[in-house]
């Protein structure tokens, strides 16, 4: 769970110098009105995004594709 923090929060401090993931939009999401979380708490909520993202792609043997993230 420690590796997947870290992860999410270095995708966060990389945002404008690597491509755009699904992931960091949707924390940028969380931290938009009305919804306004706090750092952490978006974090975390990234944390638990990103492991059903695994999950559903493993049950169903996918790859990832931002394209088809960004879609949904």
């Amino acid at each position: 769970m420690d590796f997947f923090y870290f992860l999410i929060r270095a995708s966060v401090q990389l945002h404008f110098t690597i491509c755009y993931n699904y992931l960091v939009d949707y924390y940028y999401k969380l931290k938009e009105p009305p919804y306004s979380k706090k750092d952490l708490v978006a974090q975390i909520a990234c944390v638990n995004h990103l492991n059903r993202t695994i999950m559903h792609l493993v049950h169903t043997n996918q790859s990832y594709d931002y394209q088809q993230a960004v879609r949904q």
